[in-house]
Parts: C-alpha cells; sequence; structure tokens
C-alpha cells in the first residue's frame, strides 16, 4: 500500500514541497516558473538509491555532497531572481550565489526527505532544533533575522529502512521487522512478577490495571482487578497477551487458570439492556401474561407476581395487554 501511495506521489504534480518554505518569497509569483516537482522527486529518489545503503543512518551533509559529486541535481528554476528573502529588490536569490545548492535544492530536499518520506515511514530521522543548525544562507541579503531558513533545518540524520527500500526498488519484498524485547518478567505459581526490566508506557498502564506493587522489581498479580479489567472483551484480549507475552516462560499453572477463570467469569454475563418491571395484582395475571400469545413474546417471568419487559418491547407489550383488556399505568418515565 505505501509504495503504491509512494509511486503515486512521485508522479503528483501538487503541492510544491518548497512552498513549506515559506522564508522564500516569490515563490507563486508569474516569472518564476518553477520546475516540475515530478523531476525533482525523481532526481531525489535515485540519490536516495546511490548514497543511502538501506540500515544505515547518513549525515545530510554527506548525502548532499554525494548528490553534487554523482550529479544527482535538479533545477528549481531558471529565473531565481525571482525568488527572495524579505524584499524583492535587495534580497533576490539571484545575487551574490545565494540561489546555490543549500538554499534552494537543499531546503527542498530537506522538507520532501521530512515532510513525506518521513511520514509515509520509508526513512527514519535523526532530527534537532532547527535554530542555527544550518548557516549556510547567512551571507544574503535580509536573513539576519532569520532564526533558521526552514523548520527543517533540524534534520541531521537519515536512515533508509526496510520499507523505503521495498519502496524504492531496492528490495524484492517488505517484511516488517518487529524490534526485540527481552520478557518483561517472571511469574511464579504464587502470582508474584518479579521485573526483569524497566517496564515501557503501555506495559505499566496494564501492570498498573492488574497487580499491585510490593517494590521496585516486585509485583504481585490481583485476581480482583484481573477480573474487573476484563469486563470488555478487548480489554480481557489485551491483559491475556499482556500476561501471556510478558515472559519467556511457560506459565504457572496457577496462572493459566485464574485467566481461564477470569474469561469464564467475564463472559458469563451479558447486558441485556434496560427493562420495565411490572407487578401483578396476583400470580394468576403474571402467568397470563407470559403464556398468551399476544403479550408473552415482549415479557419473561421475573417472580411470582413480577413480569419483567425490555425497553424495547414495552409499545408492543402495552398493545398486548389493551387486547387482553389491561392497561398498565404510566410512570414519571413513560
Amino acid at each position: 500500500m505505501v509504495s503504491h501511495l509512494f509511486a503515486r506521489w512521485q508522479q503528483k504534480g501538487t503541492p510544491d514541497e518548497l512552498r513549506r518554505v515559506d522564508l522564500i518569497k516569490g515563490q507563486t509569483a508569474k516569472g518564476v516558473r518553477l520546475s516540475a516537482v515530478s523531476e525533482r522527486r525523481a532526481v531525489i529518489a535515485e540519490a536516495l538509491r546511490d548514497c543511502c545503503p538501506p540500515g544505515r543512518w547518513v549525515a545530510i551533509d554527506e548525502l548532499f555532497r554525494q548528490m553534487q559529486f554523482r550529479g544527482r541535481r535538479f533545477t528549481v528554476t531558471e529565473n531565481a531572481r525571482g525568488l527572495y528573502f524579505v524584499e524583492q529588490n535587495y534580497g533576490s536569490l539571484g545575487f551574490n550565489g545565494a540561489d546555490g545548492f543549500e538554499i534552494l535544492q537543499g531546503r527542498y530536499i530537506l522538507a520532501y526527505l521530512f515532510e513525506y518520506l518521513a511520514t509515509l515511514g520509508m526513512l527514519d530521522v535523526a532530527y534537532t532544533s532547527p535554530y542555527a543548525a544550518r548557516l549556510d544562507y547567512t551571507d544574503a541579503w535580509g536573513s539576519d533575522e532569520f532564526a533558521f531558513l526552514s523548520r527543517y533545518d533540524g534534520l541531521r540524520y537519515i536512515r533508509l529502512n526496510a520499507l523505503g527500500a521495498y519502496c524504492l526498488g531496492l528490495a524484492e519484498i517488505y517484511a516488517p521487522v518487529l524490534p526485540k524485547r527481552p520478557p518483561l518478567c517472571s511469574i511464579g505459581a504464587d502470582l508474584l512478577l518479579t521485573l526483569k526490566r524497566e517496564p515501557e508506557p503501555a506495559e505499566r498502564m496494564v501492570l498498573e490495571q492488574i497487580a499491585k506493587p510490593l517494590s521496585a522489581r516486585l509485583w504481585h498479580l490481583d485476581p480482583d482487578a484481573v477480573l474487573r479489567h476484563s469486563a470488555d472483551t478487548g480489554e480481557r484480549g489485551r491483559i491475556r497477551a499482556f500476561v501471556e507475552s510478558s515472559t519467556d516462560e511457560a506459565l504457572p499453572a496457577e496462572v493459566v487458570q485464574l485467566l481461564r477463570d477470569v474469561e469464564e467469569r467475564a463472559s458469563a454475563l451479558v447486558d441485556a439492556g434496560p427493562a420495565r418491571l411490572v407487578k401483578c395484582r396476583d400470580p394468576a395475571i403474571a402467568v397470563m401474561l407470559t403464556s398468551d400469545p399476544v403479550t408473552a413474546p415482549h415479557c419473561t417471568r421475573a417472580g411470582e407476581r413480577l413480569v419483567c419487559v425490555p425497553e424495547p418491547k414495552l409499545a408492543a407489550f402495552r398493545k398486548g395487554l389493551a387486547k387482553l383488556g389491561f392497561v398498565l399505568p404510566g410512570t414519571g418515565n413513560g
């Protein structure tokens, strides 16, 4: 799916990623005529194939150096004079070399890598504060007050991951790589959990729901808490998965039995929704209402003189009562 999105985006005409660098003015002016973004994207894709071995961190400055060395360049505009900082007459990028690789091509590359390829999950990125991260624009007129040229100046390193390698055609198949983590704890027959490492935030949240801390590394699995948080089917499954995956050892029989008991008890009852409890004058009427074809489908016997009517069936029950010559007095709730 991601590979198709990437392929489609490479050919998509808009939006132009350079627009994200809003300190470069004049991008929509008539005489500027920016180049086709699909051509720029294609050059960057080729550069990633050439310069970024999958799984290896590459510094952005090294990527820029390799692109220029290998001739992986693209033209952003043939009229850089129409682009400018602050004021068009004095801050034109066509003066004093301000239209060089780092200003136009480099900032476009940073925006494209960070905003699109990293967002698609094709790149891992190392990013720091953009303030004074890249000073390659400071000689240009009007840039004295800029703390950074673009929010992407803080992008320092990139790593082409397995998904990126697949999308770029460097790998025939894509198989997600799940990080391997050591087991969280060992679990004893006495329901004691001995932590082997610091729980991750998601693990700690579940741990605090179903266990009580005895010390920094020792917790006690609380059967009542496990049952209390297992009313919801999804939550019950999450708790079971947590317990089973938190250790690489076979679960003690006592823990297996606890999970089995919780499953049985948590699924033994079902909330059937609101109902109206009707009290009859004598048991004979209750018997009649729960046996006569006009009322029986809409109620059940709830005691010697009690009949239970589900809320959705109340109107039909009242109609049946009318046919039998009875009426149910109204209440404040209808």
